[in-house]
């Protein structure tokens, strides 16, 4: 399992609008955090694919998943900024970062040697 920062935060600018991170002032952009494998896409009952990729948990989607809810509040606390959380297969973010070549930070990597 992976834990990554993509989006705006790692490339640098909006998707949509091409405006810079935090362009409307400090805390004003969102942090992306992508749970990559591992059974991390059970705790969500949001998809955009159904049981592979799920919506993301943030104030658009706010019961995409119960059980981070809690996690969400305390990162956004602690960054001072929204902090989105989702949950991907590693087929999916295989697709995303060679097929569709969207960048991201790798913020945790599970041990080759710790079992799921």
């Amino acid at each position: 399992m992976q834990v990554l920062a993509d989006g705006s935060a790692v490339t640098g600018h909006k998707w949509m609008s091409d405006e810079p991170f935090d362009a409307d002032g400090p805390g004003t952009s969102d942090l992306d955090v992508t749970f990559v494998g591992g059974s991390m896409v059970t705790l969500f009952r949001e998809f955009h694919i159904p049981g592979i990729h799920s919506a993301p948990l943030s104030e658009a989607h706010p019961f995409a998943s119960h059980a981070l809810g809690p996690l969400r509040k305390r990162l956004c606390a602690m960054t001072g900024r929204p902090v989105n959380l989702q949950a991907t297969t590693s087929f999916v973010q295989f697709a995303r970062d060679i097929l569709m070549n969207q960048p991201y930070l790798v913020l945790l990597q599970k041990p080759a040697d710790v079992d799921e």
